[in-house]
């Protein structure tokens, strides 16, 4: 399997799609599908919120029995409301419909007729709450272990409790991170298989998910996904150090907040393509050559 000239396909329909002037009112398109139930988002949870939830717990908090202050209260709700309205990506998954569409064809689709996006993007949701089960069983389980060994090292031990709390604290983050890994290789492949053409309920198969990495390749698979893993990191942690940067700084932070959503269609893009063509290459029949070379 020929990765660079699979990369280059990939890049290619993206460059196609997206790049030069005329392609960039597609491109807000797409940015617009996410930011739209966002801001929709953040906009109903913050009225209800801050109209109507805040006067209830105003009068409930805010005095010596508990502590609370009406601007901390504030603050707090809005937190939330912010944590709702990006929610909202995954209640409205107009974008996650239209990266189905991009696998399940091999032409670049177009992003109309939202209604059928939504429900592709509630078919992506789904496979991904399935896989997502045993990711959060991991959690639970091993949330619950490093609180009760952390609680019984600090009422046991005191000195080097802080080390040992340290060391479980990282192989607990270090098996939460294997286990993400592991969990998003099936879920990927899962989806990828029942976008070009396999029936839904092979989606919750991990068997069968098995069967199709082995015909792709562990070797071919794990490349992939680590070169879009690579691809998708890079961007993050170049605009979490913008972000922190101008903390504090409302409209600087939504600024950046923005530009790295916008930044970030043509990557997850480029990563649909590469691995569609990753599984059309590894799971189509070998062609024979039948070429008689009898005359060189």
């Amino acid at each position: 399997m020929e990765h660079a000239e699979l990369i280059s396909g990939a890049f290619n329909d993206v460059k196609k799609a997206l790049f030069g002037w005329n392609n960039l009112p597609f491109w807000i398109k797409l940015f617009l599908q996410i930011v739209i139930p966002v801001a929709a988002g953040i906009l109903a949870a913050t009225i209800i919120l801050q109209l109507i939830v805040k006067p209830v717990l105003v009068n409930v908090l805010v005095n010596d029995n508990f502590g609370f202050t009406e601007n901390g209260l504030t603050y707090m709700l809005q937190f939330a409301a912010v944590f709702f309205g990006y929610f909202c990506i995954f209640l409205v998954p107009l974008f996650q419909g239209f990266l189905y569409r991009l696998i399940r064809t091999d032409k670049f689709p177009k992003a109309g007729n939202q209604m059928a996006l939504f429900f592709s993007g509630w078919r992506v949701n789904i496979v991904c709450l399935f896989y997502a089960i045993p990711m959060l069983v991991i959690y639970l389980i091993f949330a619950a272990l490093y609180l009760f060994l952390t609680g019984r090292i600090t009422g046991i031990l005191t000195a080097g409790s802080t080390f040992l709390g340290l060391v479980l604290f990282i192989i607990y983050a270090a098996i939460l991170f294997a286990s993400l890994i592991i969990v998003a290789l099936f879920a990927v492949i899962s989806l990828v298989h029942v976008a070009r053409g396999a029936s839904f309920k092979q989606a919750f198969s991990i068997r069968n998910s098995m069967m199709i990495i082995k015909r792709i390749g562990w070797y071919n698979y794990l490349l992939c996904m680590v070169i879009c893993a690579i691809l998708v990191l890079f961007l993050s942690v170049i605009f979490l150090g913008i972000g922190l940067s101008v903390t504090g700084v409302l409209p600087a932070s939504i600024i950046v907040v923005r530009a790295y959503i916008f930044l970030l269609i043509p990557v997850l893009i480029f990563c649909c393509r590469y691995v569609t063509k990753v599984y059309d290459v590894g799971t189509l029949p070998v062609k024979e050559d039948t070429e008689d070379f009898d005359d060189f």
